[in-house]
């Protein structure tokens, strides 16, 4: 009976749905910049982690990430979408550092690339 009851309760609990996001991006002088675009404000952090950038969400998204690779081939080599859909993950295509902020319900990633030292 507890198990039938325990089934029950987590049915009726629903999956949290993926908001479609527009994803785009485009090189600026000194820096490549990602834009992900959200119906509205959302939780993230963004770090480099393994040759790889980490953009992580608090609410599960869905949408093209190939415009991103496609504006962006001098910094990021490949793109998809990671935990149920919380995650975007690029492949670098070099060394960078890693900025972001949010504007409204837009979050903004910035890749600079990490110069060595004269």
């Amino acid at each position: 009976m507890t198990v039938l009851l325990s089934l029950l309760v987590f049915a009726a609990v629903p999956a949290q749905a993926q908001e479609t996001v527009q994803a785009r991006g485009w090189s600026k002088a000194t820096y490549g910049r990602i834009i992900f675009d959200w119906p509205k404000p959302v939780k993230h952090s963004a770090r480099v982690e393994g040759g790889a950038l980490l953009v992580e969400f608090s609410r599960p998204m869905r949408g093209e990430l190939d415009r991103v690779v496609k504006y962006l081939g001098d910094y990021v080599t490949s793109a998809e979408l990671t935990g149920g859909g919380k995650v975007a993950r690029f492949g670098l295509a070099g060394n960078f550092d890693v900025d972001s902020f949010a504007t409204g319900a837009s979050v903004v990633i910035d890749l600079r690339r990490v110069t060595a030292a004269a």
